[in-house]
């Protein structure tokens, strides 16, 4: 029996374009995530935006094992996937709220270069310091946050 070529109407391509846009968005997701990654390692966790899933709201975090993170209290054990996320937000959506987050990061970091220039003593090892030990630029960041005001934290979101 010969096969018949498949009938495409515009149904079946509206179909199909359905089903691919979902496919398409999950690795969208994981090029986004996959390309923000270097810099989570540099920067730390990368704020993604607030999502909404099964009626709890909480922000989504780019983590530094490069997965998602989302701290709600839910049955997804705070970790989304990327077809997770790529369900509930748009990736344009996704990539501008990570840059806006990279942004305030690298003002940030910015931020801990002018304190380090501006101490007394060695500034190569205050620089090695802040970038060998997170806890450094996370006890300085409240320290800046102090004396910047809320502005950093707000471009996050």
């Amino acid at each position: 029996m010969e096969k018949q070529p498949p009938i495409i109407n515009s149904k079946n391509r509206i179909d199909q374009i359905k089903r691919g846009g979902k496919l398409m968005n999950e690795h969208i997701v994981q090029l986004i995530r996959e390309r923000f990654y270097p810099l989570v390692r540099f920067c730390g966790p990368q704020s993604a935006g607030e999502v909404e899933i099964e009626g709890v709201r909480a922000t989504v975090y780019l983590g530094e094992l490069s997965i998602w993170l989302w701290p709600a209290k839910s049955s997804h054990n705070g970790v989304l996937s990327d077809e997770q996320l790529s369900d509930v937000v748009s990736p344009h959506l996704l990539v501008r709220n990570l840059l806006l987050s990279a942004q305030a990061s690298m003002q940030c970091l910015s931020c801990h270069l002018d304190r380090i220039e501006a101490a007394d003593g060695d500034t190569v090892s205050l620089l090695r310091y802040y970038l060998e030990d997170s806890a450094a630029t996370v006890v300085d960041g409240m320290a800046l946050g102090r004396i910047l005001g809320p502005h950093i934290g707000e471009t996050a979101q």
